[in-house]
């Protein structure tokens, strides 16, 4: 009984020892399984002044833009003019800023992008009321939007 416990003991200190001290033979046997997912970097501006906004994401990487608005005003951020072929709009969703339920608060309409392919945009934001075809927007914000290759893991 007792030579079975000190038999794996020693083993398990024997592979203990070699994943130590050759790190690369116990990667190896990993080789050809997926590792850990890598992060996507995600880039958050928040756009309240009226001035134009520049910025980079990497390839596949991220860019979030949060524009503040009073809801109850019929007013609504809008993106247009960018390069879907180096930009795509993954999502947008309008957020309210307080919680406690009052209706004709403050919000955020939140878009996200994602960096598709080396090259350089601009995002036109324009908070206007959809209905108002012929009427300037009331606010509009811009960001150019480099793409870069995304860098290498280190």
């Amino acid at each position: 009984m007792q030579t079975n416990s000190v038999l794996r003991t020693s083993i398990a200190t024997s592979i203990l020892l070699s994943a130590l001290l050759s790190p690369g033979l116990a990667l190896s046997a990993c080789a050809n399984k997926p590792g850990p997912r890598m992060a996507v970097m995600r880039v958050t501006h928040r756009l309240t002044e009226n001035k134009a906004h520049e910025t980079e994401v990497p390839v596949g990487g991220e860019l979030a833009n949060d524009l503040p608005f009073s809801a109850g005003t019929g007013y609504a951020w809008t993106a247009k003019g960018f390069d879907t072929k180096v930009l795509t709009l993954e999502s947008q969703e309008s957020r309210s800023e307080t919680t406690d339920g009052r209706t004709g608060g403050p919000m955020i309409e939140h878009f996200v992008f994602k960096g598709v392919k080396e090259g350089e945009t601009t995002i036109t934001f324009e908070l206007r009321r959809p209905w108002e075809k012929d009427v300037a927007a009331n606010e509009t914000r811009t960001m150019k939007v480099k793409v870069t290759k995304p860098s290498a893991a280190k």
